[in-house]
């Protein structure tokens, strides 16, 4: 999946959950890979990213029986938990 979301200046957190291997990439730069078979997992990286357009590619891998592939972005704000 691949999609271009206009964002403020700030700190964001990208969260997948998945059964199997992901890779998460922003404006083509490699920022998440866990790129195997695993039973539903969430991954997080957080990552400061200027005011503007940016591209986000989530791969995904199905090896197994079930097929879980999500993905959450949320902007993460000094002393606060993360919303969106």
């Amino acid at each position: 999946w691949i999609g271009s979301f206009s964002l403020r200046s700030g700190l964001y957190r990208f969260t997948t959950e998945t059964d199997d291997g992901v890779r998460v990439y922003v404006d083509g730069q490699l920022v998440l890979d866990k790129w195997r078979q695993q039973p539903v997992t969430k991954h997080s990286v957080d990552l400061r990213l200027g005011s503007g357009t940016h591209t986000v590619r989530m791969e995904y891998q199905e090896l197994t029986d079930f097929a879980v592939a999500r993905l959450r972005v949320a902007e993460i704000r000094q002393g606060t938990a993360p919303i969106g």
